[in-house]
């Protein structure tokens, strides 16, 4: 049975655990909707110049390799910053794509075993 990691989303204030009743509004008339496109072997990054691995949250890039992405060839990519990461869904929003976390690199899963991050069974 494969292992999933979860990693920490800021709660921002909000209790963990508690039930929290969210209204989600979209309006797609106002910027186009982006592709989503699946990363493999990835990690987090603070820049393309490699300073080491960093948390899952805005404002860090990821880096893996992605397949099938419209405007890139395949292969490992580096993407812009990140603007929000939704945990439960496995995706992450960047300024033109949205990215679905497919396998974590074994050297970014054990540095986040390293630094404390919550593992799911």
């Amino acid at each position: 049975m494969e292992s999933v990691r979860v990693f920490n989303c800021r709660l921002n204030g909000l209790e963990q655990g508690r039930r929290y009743q969210v209204t989600v509004m979209v309006t797609v008339a106002e910027k186009p909707v982006k592709p989503i496109v699946q990363i493999e072997n990835w990690a987090v990054v603070g820049s393309v110049m490699f300073e080491g691995y960093r948390e899952l949250e805005p404002g860090q890039r990821l880096v893996g390799d992605v397949f099938a992405h419209n405007n890139l060839r395949s292969g490992l990519i580096y993407t812009s910053a990140i603007l929000s990461v939704d945990c439960a869904s496995r995706l992450v929003e960047t300024h033109n794509t949205v990215y679905r976390l497919g396998v974590v690199s074994e050297d970014y899963d054990s540095w986040a075993s390293r630094q404390g991050q919550p593992r799911a069974a």
